[in-house]
């Protein structure tokens, strides 16, 4: 909101950080699940992808190698684990409680990694843009 304030110029770096941290989570996420055994792992990576909300500064990330994709960040049976925020998400992608799969978590680490720098990076920026206000630099 404080970023806002500066009209075109906040939104316009609201912009950017936005995009640019949906494109570091997409790439984490990928190069990590890449990883997994299998193809899976490949074709999982491939179907992860950042897409712009209408209103410009909303980014969304998502995977549409489903249900897989969900199973193998997870994990399935005895063997899921969901972090806390994640309940939802997880949830929707219940059957029975059985499997065999040990969680392999790759969007959710991304997600946290960038969720702090992007509230860095918007931090940094409202304090630029303050300071050159205040200078008249802008």
């Amino acid at each position: 909101e404080k970023l806002k304030k500066f009209g075109r110029v906040g939104e316009n770096r609201i912009k950017a950080i936005s995009q640019a941290t949906a494109t570091q989570i997409v790439t984490d996420a990928s190069i990590k699940i890449q990883s997994y055994p299998g193809d899976i792992g490949f074709r999982i990576a491939q179907s992860i992808n950042a897409r712009k909300h209408d209103n410009g500064l909303t980014w969304f990330v998502s995977v549409n190698e489903v249900p897989m994709a969900a199973y193998i960040e997870f994990g399935t049976g005895t063997f899921v684990e969901v972090p806390p925020g994640w309940e939802e998400t997880a949830w929707q992608f219940y059957v029975n409680g059985k499997g065999y799969l040990r969680p392999f978590p790759y969007l959710y680490p991304a997600y946290y990694k960038a969720r702090r720098q992007y509230k860095k990076d918007l931090q940094e920026s409202l304090l630029y843009l303050t300071n050159a206000f205040n200078r008249n630099t802008l």
